[in-house]
């Protein structure tokens, strides 16, 4: 069958020519005879094509070929997430023998000095003969009273959470929780309290820890140990994947989990018994954010690389 003519327009110069199309080929390109401006005259194609660029290939630019990670990246990463892994198992390690060593038997001191304001509020004397009452979650329960330096002591106290109460005629009682043990014992140095005046049904309370119990210290020391564990192992896996350069997406996720880890120290509030956590937490943060803004960028400039 003859190919028949087409009419086109010119898009230049608005005049018309007759071109004959290529049917299923490209896009044929014709010089107007008005302005030698070049026409694009496309043939009839089943199925019909559905984009710009299948109906004028030459119009468009090829792509360039999506490049991945640069190899010195791809290692950067790798060492982020094995000194992440190890810093993790450290700390698993060290607040699984932490909880372990509170547990242990043994015995403590309480001991310290009572102080009461003067009545116009701008000194404080020791006060003797002041009354102190020892309550422990165990059930030991011990008396006291300050000598004439208004210090005293408790020898020989079992570990767990203590309630010290203060009471002297003329000032209000003073109520102060403390915990006993191994990891974090909030006695140790010896105590100071300071009464003030006002009546006997007045009580202040004074809360030195978050650990009301050596049962809820014990629990959330092995809760942090539990869950840097699980973080260790993940990251250790996307240390794995990194090393083959397969599964970005299980890097990135590494990463991130790594680098949200120190949360628990906060919500736990182990940075109270254990301070240097803070700065451990920091260098987690660092390499986990590391590891995963390294892996996540190539992957939103390349999308996600097939398994092989």
């Amino acid at each position: 069958m003859a190919l028949r003519p087409v009419t086109l327009r010119c898009p230049r110069c608005g005049n018309y020519l007759a071109a004959v199309p290529i049917p299923g080929g490209p896009s044929t390109w014709y010089a107007c005879p008005h302005c030698a401006a070049p026409v694009p005259v496309v043939g009839e194609r089943d199925p019909p094509p559905l984009f710009s660029w299948e109906v004028f290939p030459q119009v468009y630019p090829p792509l360039p070929t999506p490049r991945g990670a640069s190899p010195k990246i791809a290692v950067v990463t790798l060492l982020a997430l094995l000194a992440g892994a190890l810093v993790l198992s450290g700390l698993a390690g060290y607040l699984g023998y932490e909880g372990a060593s509170a547990l242990s038997p043994g015995s403590f001191s309480v001991h310290g000095i009572v102080f009461g304001v003067s009545a116009d509020g701008k000194s404080t004397v020791p006060l003797q003969g002041a009354s102190l009452y020892l309550d422990g979650e165990n059930g030991f329960v011990a008396r006291t009273t300050t000598d004439a330096s208004g210090r005293f002591a408790f020898p020989a106290v079992p570990p767990g959470g203590v309630n010290l109460t203060v009471s002297y005629p003329g000032y209000s009682a003073v109520v102060e929780e403390l915990l006993l043990a191994h990891p974090f014992d909030t006695a140790a140095g010896g105590i100071t309290v300071t009464m003030t005046p006002g009546g006997g049904a007045d009580t202040a309370t004074i809360v030195t820890t978050p650990f009301s119990t050596l049962e809820s210290l014990v629990a959330d020391l092995w809760s942090g140990a539990s869950l840097f564990a699980i973080t260790a192992i993940l990251v250790a896996f996307g240390a794995e994947a990194a090393a083959r350069r397969r599964r970005p997406a299980l890097v990135a996720a590494s990463g991130s989990a790594a680098a949200i880890s120190p949360a628990v120290v906060y919500f736990l509030g182990l940075q109270v018994v254990y301070p240097d956590l803070v700065y451990l937490s920091s260098m987690l943060i660092g390499l986990g954010a590391m590891a995963a803004v390294l892996t996540a960028v190539p992957m939103a400039r390349t999308g996600p690389a097939p398994d092989r």
